[in-house]
């Protein structure tokens, strides 16, 4: 695979990643054990760089995820190999990794590492004491100390439902839900009978019940051990659309209560529990509206610079705009080749009729010297029409500019872009969930600018016309 090929598959990079680190474990304490270790972890960092600019270039939802990963494990990686004379240069690449914002970087970090020379392993050495290799390289300075090592639970991971926890994850509020917690514990102390594993949150008490986890000590004295438990999961209010998803951690310790302790909690800390029922309060009265919005909103949460007032303002936009953009398919409001005047008064209209937007709504503000279509708080909304030709999602690209100067000159980082298709049909539509997207500017140049597009498709062909 070329470090530099725009379509790797960070799959593939990760699986050989998965190989090396095998191979190095091989080596024992051998001196090329730490090298391979150290260069097979930055290949994994690479597979995630990755997959973070596949998921930006298709619109992924939560793409940021990917990189977040990857930044975690950099710092990691930094704190385990930073100090190694040896590893000077991928101790390079992967303070670049940590410091990234721009998935064009990606090919440049790829490039680096693949150019760095490593020697090829002549002997192994055995492990004389079972120490992982990461104990091993502190060791100096743990034996100086006589500090004890560190309990680490070194993978923790949950299923809901048997589904893989996700970064954030859809749990419907007032169900019992099956949780499953796998635990990867790196050794066990001799005196200790169970481990604990309790969650710790700022939420209301009334408001969620999650299980306490006790693990009974496993049989053998070789580590790692990988143990298990169930449990159940409720969330007993649901969430409104502009709320956060409910954020829980979980905490580890030995009992009895004289075992000795810290333990380490790595891998999936932060479980992130969206409690918002659409079907008992949907926010535009379409569910694969709604479904579209959620995925928007999630990713707008994880971009930074956006403030969380512009950001509610936003979505109070967006949900009356969604709901607008359903009826104009289900209804065929607009059935012919319409003004852009004509579509500013509906639109118009409508939003005023939101009693949350209301008298709030701006009509032709100035902004960036020129004059705005609607405003909401601060939040542009530029109107355009297509009467000549059917346009998809991708062809509304050609008006974010304006859209996104307007958002530059109010001083905020979002703006909405609503597009009426009006061009006579002859064709059905496409799903109307189809006509949202994030349309993100400057990432990697400046301070990022993200457009949320609504097109809207009018003049629709009668069904019965399609017949043939």
């Amino acid at each position: 695979m070329r470090a530099d090929d725009t379509n790797a598959d960070g799959d593939r990079l990760k699986t050989a990643a998965e190989k090396l680190r095998a191979a190095a474990d091989s080596f024992g304490v051998a001196a090329s054990a730490s090298i391979y270790a150290a260069f097979a972890e930055l290949t994994h960092l690479i597979g995630l760089l990755y997959d973070w600019r596949a998921a930006i270039r298709t619109a992924t939802s939560d793409a940021q995820r990917f990189l977040a990963a990857a930044q975690t494990r950099a710092v990691d990686w930094l704190t385990t190999f930073g100090s190694a004379p040896d590893l000077a240069q991928m101790k390079g690449v992967a303070e670049t990794i940590r410091d990234t914002s721009s998935v064009h970087d990606v090919s440049t970090i790829a490039k680096t590492l693949a150019g760095i020379p490593i020697p090829v392993g002549m002997y192994a050495r055995p492990k004389p004491d079972g120490r992982t290799l990461a104990e091993r390289m502190g060791s100096e300075r743990i034996e100086m100390s006589k500090k004890p090592l560190d309990l680490t639970v070194a993978f923790v991971t949950f299923t809901i439902d048997g589904r893989p926890l996700g970064d954030i994850h859809y749990v419907k509020p007032g169900a019992t839900h099956d949780m499953d917690i796998e635990v990867r514990v790196s050794r066990w102390p001799e005196d200790a009978t169970h481990l604990m594993l309790e969650p710790v949150t700022v939420e209301p008490a009334g408001t969620y019940e999650l299980p306490t986890f006790e693990i009974k000590a496993p049989k053998g004295n070789a580590g790692p051990f990988k143990l298990s438990a169930k449990g159940r999961v409720v969330l007993k209010v649901p969430q409104q659309f502009g709320a956060r998803p409910y954020e829980f951690k979980y905490a580890a310790r030995f009992i009895p209560a004289g075992t000795e302790q810290p333990v380490e909690v790595a891998g999936q800390r932060t479980l992130s529990l969206e409690g918002l029922d659409i079907q008992q309060d949907p926010i535009t009265g379409y569910s694969p509206i709604d479904e579209k919005l959620m995925q928007a909103r999630n990713t707008l949460r994880a971009m930074p610079y956006i403030p969380q007032d512009e950001l509610s303002d936003l979505l109070t936009i967006a949900q009356s705009v969604g709901n607008y953009l359903g009826q104009v398919v289900q209804d065929d409001i607009f059935t012919t080749t319409t003004s852009e005047k004509d579509y500013q008064k509906a639109l118009r209209a409508h939003l005023r009729a939101n009693a949350k937007i209301g008298s709030q709504l701006e009509e032709h503000p100035r902004a960036a010297g020129g004059i705005t279509d609607l405003s909401f708080k601060g939040i542009r909304i530029e109107l355009k029409v297509e009467n000549d030709q059917r346009i998809t999602i991708k062809d509304c690209a050609r008006y974010v500019g304006q859209t996104a100067t307007y958002t530059i000159g109010s001083g905020k980082h979002v703006g909405v872009l609503c597009v009426l298709d009006s061009s006579p049909k002859t064709v059905a539509p496409f799903p109307m969930q189809d006509g949202i997207a994030i349309y993100p500017l400057q990432e990697g140049n400046g301070t990022p600018i993200y457009i949320l597009i609504f097109l809207m498709q009018g003049n629709l062909a009668t069904p019965s016309s399609l017949s043939r």
